[in-house]
């Protein structure tokens, strides 16, 4: 059954980003559903790229949202927010030009915020706490984790767990290993509240805790 969505949040409850091919198919199933020039087909074409840049297929991925691109308009403003977020994400993700992802972030963020889009803006801040440098990671960190605390938005707060997990993340590469399994385990017990949550980052995560309990034995 082709799903009919009316809503950014609907588009996003499509993802398992476990299985972007499966992603993006629902996607391309949901994007018949709607005209090429509505505001919600333009959003599914920068996730349908996000999907695709998951499967390494970047250049196809660069010319989904060069696609989007032509029927923008002022009148889409989360769609151009995403834009920015997917195009910054395919450059961190193809690891090339982190510099240009970070200004892409930053300017998502910006948007984000004049929208009071909170979900999309502490997104875009997780994005500037992986491309910015190692001494400065946990600062943006720290500021998404803040957001989300404060936020009378549910969806954006579920942020904290992969927050946590990005600080504890940047401690233990700093050798902080004390601070790193404060926020890895921080970490796991937000993601333990969410039975939605990836069963493949939930085993990333234990596999990163018994490092670093390794590491503070040693």
């Amino acid at each position: 059954m082709i799903a009919t969505i009316t809503t950014s949040e609907e588009l996003d409850r499509l993802w398992d980003y476990d299985y972007p091919l499966t992603t993006e198919g629902r996607f391309r199933a949901a994007l018949t559903t709607l005209p090429p020039t509505a505001p919600l087909a333009v959003e599914l074409l920068t996730q349908i790229a996000r999907a695709l840049g998951l499967q390494g297929q970047f250049d196809a991925a660069h010319a989904t949202l060069d696609q989007a691109k032509t029927v923008l308009t002022e009148a889409m403003p989360c769609a151009a927010m995403r834009g920015l977020l997917e195009r910054g994400r395919l450059h961190y993700l193809a690891r090339t030009q982190h510099e240009r992802a970070y200004h892409l972030f930053v300017q998502a963020l910006d948007r984000a915020m004049a929208q009071g889009a909170d979900f999309y803006a502490i997104d875009a801040v997780h994005m500037l706490g992986l491309v910015a440098p190692l001494d400065v990671q946990t600062e943006w960190n720290l500021k998404g984790l803040a957001m989300a605390e404060r936020t009378a938005d549910q969806r954006a707060r579920l942020w904290r767990g992969t927050l946590c997990m990005n600080i504890g993340l940047t401690y233990y590469m700093q050798g902080r290993y004390d601070s790193a399994l404060e926020y890895l385990s921080a970490s796991e017990q937000e993601l333990a509240k969410h039975t939605e949550g990836s069963p493949v980052r939930r085993r990333i995560l234990q596999w990163h805790i018994r490092r670093t309990l390794k590491a503070l034995c040693e």
